[in-house]
Formats: structure tokens, sequence, C-alpha cells
């Protein structure tokens, strides 16, 4: 039988890479491995080692996690998680994956001196502009599927993959704002370098944005952190499938931010969304720009605008920049005690 075969060479297989690990980890005598991979077999193969060593594993929030059911299958096989706040470990909580010890650390980043150049740069660059409201662009990346269809449109929200004609949509309709209002100014942080340039449509376009000198494009957006580039901008706008991460560093960092809700994904957010439709949540990318046009004009009046002040501890209790030391803490007190256990 065929199948019984394949089933038989990936068992073996299976085992093959589970002795790996576990003579890797006994070698080095490992008994805390971190490991930056969020899912995937090797993720659970070297859990598996690890159990039988007796040692632990540990991870922290990345992907921002969803509350779309079944999304999050087979991530996070840790001992130990770290989430920035009670919010994400809520998620975390209730995803397929249990984790025995969901810890709470606040956001673990801090921006480096790379980024804090950057941020000079762009103050620099827009010094001399009458610019009244900066905004930072967040997307990601896109696919030009026929995606009317059901199921692509269900895969690609699954596969954080934003459609090419709405992410277009996006970037249009902000240049167009942008090329009418000179006090104005744009900050575009991609997912990859290649992103922005790979929309065909808008080219010409483009180009006029970038000759008003009003416009900034992160070139290297790799490891660039979105929260980085806070110091800079009045408000952030994010397209996405997911909830994006990116745009909740903005938020914890105190920004007003809103996301272009055009896959509604937000529909299964019923805590965000039992306040923030139509003040940070939009299914229309025109709404967007109408809501941000009238808090230009009159920021008191239109207040609400992208304000998440009500729930940003929510995502962070702590906001001080200190979740890393928090979990080098952590780590350092696990690791005497596993030394203390294995030396006795």
């Amino acid at each position: 039988d065929p199948t019984e075969k394949w089933v038989l060479k990936e068992i073996k297989n299976l085992f093959y890479h589970i002795k790996y690990w576990y003579a890797f980890f006994k070698e080095h005598n490992i008994k805390i491995n971190i490991d930056p991979s969020e899912h995937g077999q090797t993720t659970i193969i070297k859990q598996i080692a690890l159990k039988l060593l007796d040692a632990c594993s540990v991870g922290k929030t990345r992907s921002y996690p969803t509350t779309q059911k079944g999304v999050f299958d087979n991530y996070y096989a840790n001992d130990i998680f770290f989430t920035w706040g009670l919010d994400s470990a809520k998620r975390i909580d209730k995803t397929s994956n249990k984790v025995d010890n969901i810890i709470i650390s606040g956001f673990p980043y801090i921006t480096n001196r790379q980024n804090n150049l950057l941020s000079n740069s762009i103050q620099k660059q827009f010094q001399n502009s009458n610019i009244k409201l900066r905004i930072l662009l967040l997307d990601n990346v896109h696919s030009d599927e026929n995606t009317s269809n059901r199921s692509l449109h269900k895969h690609n929200r699954l596969a954080q993959v934003i459609e090419t004609k709405e992410l277009e949509k996006f970037y249009s309709s902000f240049f167009n704002w942008f090329l009418e209002d000179k006090e104005i100014g744009l900050i575009i942080k991609s997912k990859r370098n290649t992103i922005i340039n790979s929309l065909p449509n808008l080219n010409n376009k483009l180009q006029e944005v970038i000759e008003t000198n009003r416009c900034h494009i992160v070139k290297k957006p790799f490891q660039i952190l979105p929260s980085a580039l806070t110091d800079v901008c009045d408000f952030a706008v994010s397209i996405n499938t997911f909830f994006p991460s990116s745009l909740v560093e903005c938020i914890i960092k105190n920004k007003r931010a809103v996301i272009y809700d055009y896959s509604g994904v937000f529909e299964d957010e019923q805590n965000i969304k039992s306040w923030g439709i139509e003040k940070v949540i939009f299914r229309n990318i025109e709404q967007i720009i109408n809501s941000m046009k009238k808090f230009k004009k009159n920021p008191e009046l239109f207040s609400s605008i992208g304000n998440w002040s009500n729930f940003m501890k929510e995502f962070d209790p702590f906001n001080d920049d200190l979740g890393g030391k928090r979990i080098g803490e952590y780590l350092k007190f696990l690791q005497e005690n596993f030394n203390k256990k294995f030396s006795g």
C-alpha cells in the first residue's frame, strides 16, 4: 500500500529528527531553548526532544495573535511564552495550542541606534515643510489572485496576504489626499522593500509623491521597528488581513492609529469592535481619509479618531520599554534554578 509506505517513511523521518535534536541538546547541556520560529514541524520536534530531557522551551509574541479560530493551530510549541499584555495573553490562551505558562512582560523590543538615525533623518527632511499632520503608512505582502472567489479570499486572509487591488486603493487614496494638501507628510514603512514598487498602477503617482520631498519611504524596512518611527508621526494607518503587530507597536507608543479592515477580520474582534467602529476600525478607505481630514481640521472635536487610550493598557500595562529586561531576568532566574537542580 503506497499510503502505508509513505506514512512509515514519515514516521521514520520524524524519529530521526527527534533523535538528532535530543542528541544536540544533550551534548550541549541545553535546558532552556529560545527559538524565533513560531510554528512548523521542527518546533514540535524540538519540543519533544526537550521534554525527553526534562528541559524547556521559551517563546515570545512576534505576530500579534488573532481571534480567528484555527488560524494559530500548531503555533507556539512552548513551555513558557511571553506576551506584551493581557490582551495578547488572552488570545494565546484561547488558541488550540495550550501553553502552560503565559507571562506578561510588556513590549520586549527597544529601538536601536540605526532606527534613531532614521528618525532623525526624517525629522530633518520634514523640518522646512509646513507639515501639520505626519502619517505613517504600514502594509504587508500582496497577491493579485482573483480573490472574488471566496476560497481564495479565505486563503489570503489566513496567509496574511493583502489583495493587490486593495493595497493599490489604500496607497492611491492617501496619495491623492497628500498631493492636494501640502500640510500632509507621509512616511511609508513597508513589510518588504519591494512592495511599494511592485504596484505598477501606482508608479507615476508614487514618483509625483516622492518629488514633493514630503514623503519618506523607508528603503531598508527589514528589522526596522514601526515603533521606532513614532517620534516622527502623528498617525499610523495599516492595511492587513490580521490584527497587525506593527500597528499595536505604534499604539503602545501612544500614537493615534487606524486600520483599513477591508477583509472584515475585525468582525471577530468583539472586544474592540464594540467601541472602535469608525473610530479606529474602518471597512471603507474613503471613511478613513474623511475622518482624518476632520481630525486635522479640528482635533478636539474629532478626538476619538485613532484614539486607543482607553484600551492601551490591554496591549502593554507597563509601557516602559523594559519588556526585554523582564524576560532576561526571568530567564536568569530559570537558569539559576536549573543549575541548582542538576548540580545538587
